[in-house]
């Protein structure tokens, strides 16, 4: 059955142990508190790991100018529905980029590289880059439910329900306790996301023969 934003809402209450709501515009102060947070909270969590469904990577047109104090010869805007820049890559170039599940992958575009660079900084609403024609990863925010998955609905949850606790049953402790689970389900994601890409890197023939790993 699919998963809905009232689900995700009470899921949340239920963890701080509040009888679930009927409709988000009951008027109770459960159903107030959580359409105040949930957004907050939503994009808090898509912020905090690199969720595939909320990937995009996208070809940006960049303009010469003054960079940050850094030599980066080239910038342009952040995107509208940018939420963290991920990395940013040249869109030509040598090996596969490891972009399993991202969306939208220009036509024409083969991005390469399978390794994060350190070739952009972010400021002021605009990207710095050494990269003419950069292919910027982000994490988009992305509002749609039905495409959050398992791990991405129990976090929210979790962290949807550390806010709650504090609005709706004021107790610091209630709150320490679900964002502490919050930052567990979070860490164990990483972790997982990590040995699986450690596993990828080290089944790549490219990666061997060109940096003898």
């Amino acid at each position: 059955m699919a998963v809905g934003k009232l689900d995700i809402v009470n899921l949340a209450l239920m963890r701080i142990g509040e009888s679930p709501i009927q409709n988000m515009d009951e008027g109770s102060t459960p159903a107030r508190s959580a359409t105040l947070l949930y957004d907050i909270s939503r994009r808090a969590v898509l912020r905090d790991y690199d969720w595939n469904f909320a990937m995009k990577l996208e070809v940006l047109p960049v303009v010469k100018g003054d960079e940050p104090g850094d030599k980066l010869s080239y910038s342009c805007a952040v995107p509208s529905d940018c939420l963290r820049v991920v990395e940013v890559l040249p869109s030509e170039g040598i090996g596969p980029l490891f972009v399993a599940d991202a969306v939208g992958v220009p036509p024409g575009v083969t991005p390469h590289s399978p390794f994060r660079t350190e070739w952009f900084r972010v400021y002021n609403g605009r990207i710095y880059t050494h990269i003419k024609s950069p292919l910027v990863k982000y994490v988009r925010d992305e509002e749609n439910v039905d495409l959050f998955d398992s791990k991405f609905i129990e976090a929210f949850s979790y962290k949807l329900a550390g806010e709650l606790a504090m609005a709706v049953r004021q107790s610091e402790t209630l709150m320490a306790s679900m964002l502490n689970a919050y930052q567990a389900v979070i860490s164990k994601a990483s972790e997982e996301s990590q040995n699986e890409h450690d596993l990828a890197l080290s089944q790549n023939p490219y990666v061997e023969v060109r940096y003898g790993y």
